[in-house]
């Protein structure tokens, strides 16, 4: 969903704010204070979130934020003594960080083996089983549905016949 809004001037100022896909914030006002400026962002989730702001012809005049952002609502404050006066435009783009709806991890069989793989939480409470089968030697990649699982620092247990490892796995 694209948008692009007109905001009232304050102070000498005027904005408008342009999001682009995906979106999931989206700027509401702009207020200046000396040098300073801040521009109002809702999130609607967890995201990668950047602020650019622009001049009516779509040149890049400054970067206000580029960083991850909780959902919610937040004040973007950035330096405006470098920026030109008259309007300015903000682009808003959001990717959202969360649970994938399928995770994979990469794992080894020496030999020919039956090979499973157990997902469980830092305290070793059992969460998944991310495979249950023959697997051939050498290395394979292991998918499976990561929708329901908490968010955390994860570990698979990886079990052949021979042995049982924990590695981690990160989850953001």
């Amino acid at each position: 969903m694209k948008f692009l809004r007109r905001l009232l001037p304050l102070l000498m100022l005027t904005a408008a704010v342009a999001a682009t896909e995906p979106t999931h914030a989206q700027a509401t006002a702009t207020t200046k204070k000396a040098d300073q400026a801040s521009v109002q962002v809702t999130v609607e989730e967890r995201s990668n979130v950047r602020v650019i702001i622009t001049d009516a012809q779509g040149t890049e005049l400054a970067t206000a934020h580029e960083g991850i952002l909780e959902a919610g609502d937040h004040t973007i404050t950035f330096d405006a003594a470098k920026l030109p006066a008259g309007q300015w435009f903000y682009k808003v783009t959001a990717n959202p960080i969360g649970h994938h709806e399928q995770a994979s991890l990469n794992v080894h069989a020496d030999e020919r083996s039956r090979v499973v793989v157990t997902i469980v939480d830092a305290n070793g409470r059992y969460l998944a089983t991310a495979f249950d089968g023959v697997l051939s030697a050498g290395d394979h990649t292991v998918k499976f549905d990561s929708s329901k699982m908490p968010e955390g620092e994860w570990f698979y247990r990886l079990t052949t016949e021979k042995t049982s490892d924990p590695v981690s796995l990160r989850n953001h």
